[in-house]
């Protein structure tokens, strides 16, 4: 947000309730840089950062903040996650085309799967990092 306003400032979107630093046992956290997202690179503009939120238990998306590259896109999908009570895996279950810069949403809600009680292999959440950080 911008001070004194109530508008989020430009590229700044966030969808859910807003977390910030969280510390409690039954949230999660996954995130994903855009400084070497291959989409955000092309376009040369590769700066940003995007957190999911999610129910340590259920995997449940409670939210997300982000600050990127056509955020408002994001958002609107982030937006109906939410509001579909959808979970990290049923996200990641979902198409994510390359190169687009929403494959930036799907390395945070793999960070995020990374850390759920049962993670599942088949999204690659349980995969080792490949040593590219453009791949990873």
């Amino acid at each position: 947000m911008l001070a004194g306003s109530s508008l989020p400032a430009s590229g700044s979107r966030y969808s859910g309730s807003s977390f910030g630093p969280r510390t409690s046992s039954s949230t999660i956290t996954g995130t994903a840089s855009y400084a070497n997202q291959g989409r955000a690179r092309t376009a040369q503009r590769n700066q940003g950062r995007l957190c999911v939120y999610a129910d340590h238990t259920s995997g449940r998306l409670l939210g997300a903040e982000l600050c990127a590259p056509d955020g408002e896109h994001l958002a609107h999908l982030l937006a109906l996650a939410v509001q579909q009570q959808l979970t990290v895996h049923d996200l990641l279950g979902m198409p994510f085309y390359h190169p687009t810069l929403e494959e930036g949403l799907r390395t945070a809600l793999r960070d995020a799967a990374r850390q759920l009680p049962n993670a599942r292999t088949s999204d690659l959440a349980a995969c080792p990092a490949l040593g590219v950080p453009a791949l990873d």
